[in-house]
């Protein structure tokens, strides 16, 4: 980024600026917008404000000329007075400023932890900002729980307009990384469609094993070898291999790009409803939200032996 952008946050999303992002700068203002926002919108985000004192250009320099109203009053010898207790940047839970975690949701205590520097555990989302349906990003970092940093500011680009998101777990595992996320639908979905791929490449497999024997070291000659006689001898198992192998790359690319939207209306229908229906919302969001690793476990094993175990039955 060739513009010193520190601190600086997207007016559209709200989220920071960082190095490797795709920033554009509006051409009467100055005032940086993500491409993508600034696309959503068609405009500068603070188009109402060209021509005014209040134009980003003008503020921004204003800010700079203004001396640091804390360090004056600092210098000037006010006092302050500190509260004894801090709130949960997790669940907003009060407690003593010198307890290590909350005593609630057990999130640390970041402020009393030597040698780190406390955190935006909305990644620099406004807590009332609205991802979706009146739902608020405060809400969803409370539903999320876990790895809200990351969750967030991308449930707020899609607000923005944005339409897709790169997950590489979704792309590698997606059954396991909807499995965590107790989208179990999805995940079972994603089981069924490896199975699937797994059955359709498994003649062509096994055809081939039996011309080279199962060996942990092949050569490339007596692969292509084989390769050559089952497409010569039976073509038909190779072009299934290729389709299952079609299949298998077109359905974890599609989770990859679309699993974060899907989470993100997840989290919005799942919050609206507890709103309507909970008793004690947060005991429904520590049920239905956060993150299963039981289930977690159970996927990978499915996914993984699963298909194998049912091709075993079939031969």
């Amino acid at each position: 980024m060739s513009f010193n952008l520190e601190g600086e946050k997207c007016p559209v999303c709200h989220a920071y600026f960082f190095e490797d992002e795709d920033i554009v700068f509006c051409p009467e203002c100055g005032a940086p917008h993500h491409r993508d926002c600034y696309s959503a919108i068609g405009h500068c985000a603070y188009i109402d404000a060209h021509g005014t004192d209040l134009q980003y250009d003008k503020v921004k320099k204003h800010r700079k000329e203004e001396p640091d109203t804390e360090n004056k009053r600092n210098n000037e010898g006010y006092s302050h007075t500190h509260s004894n207790t801090t709130n949960c940047k997790m669940c907003g839970e009060e407690f003593e400023r010198s307890a290590r975690s909350c005593p609630r949701c057990g999130a640390p205590n970041l402020g009393n932890v030597r040698g780190f520097a406390p955190f935006d555990l909305l990644g620099g989302v406004p807590a009332d900002m609205d991802i979706g349906d009146g739902v608020t990003a405060d809400e969803a970092k409370r539903f999320v729980a876990v790895n809200t940093p990351r969750y967030i500011p991308k449930f707020a680009s899609f607000a923005a307009g944005k339409k897709v998101s790169w997950n590489w777990l979704a792309f590698f595992l997606p059954w396991v990384w909807f499995a965590s996320r107790k989208m179990y639908l999805y995940s079972i979905i994603a089981v069924i469609f490896n199975i699937a791929s797994v059955l359709v490449m498994n003649p062509f497999l096994m055809r081939f094993y039996d011309l080279i024997g199962v060996s942990t070291r092949v050569a490339s000659e007596e692969a292509m070898s084989a390769i050559n006689t089952i497409s010569n001898q039976h073509p038909t198992l190779l072009i299934l291999f290729l389709v299952g192998i079609a299949v298998t790359l077109i359905m974890r690319i599609i989770c990859g790009l679309f699993s974060d939207g899907i989470y993100r209306k997840q989290v919005i229908s799942s919050i609206k409803k507890i709103r309507s229906e909970s008793e004690d919302q947060d005991e429904d969001y520590r049920k239905k939200g956060g993150v299963s690793f039981i289930a977690m476990l159970f996927a990978f094993f499915a996914g993984e032996y699963l298909p194998l175990i049912v091709a075993g039955f079939l031969i």
